[in-house]
């Protein structure tokens, strides 16, 4: 849980590669797995 917390508010990311499916064994799950791409979100901003 803690490291889900921290990639969705410390890090942004997407999804890689464009083939979608789902199969449902006895749970919902991507095929192939699901791959994506992280990295960490900038902090810093500029005050106007």
């Amino acid at each position: 849980m803690i490291m889900i917390h921290h990639l969705v508010t410390k890090f942004r990311w997407e999804v890689v590669g464009s083939e979608s499916g789902i199969e449902y064994d006895p749970f919902p799950l991507p095929f192939n797995g699901f791959q994506a791409r992280y990295w960490k979100e900038s902090t810093s901003y500029k005050a106007t």
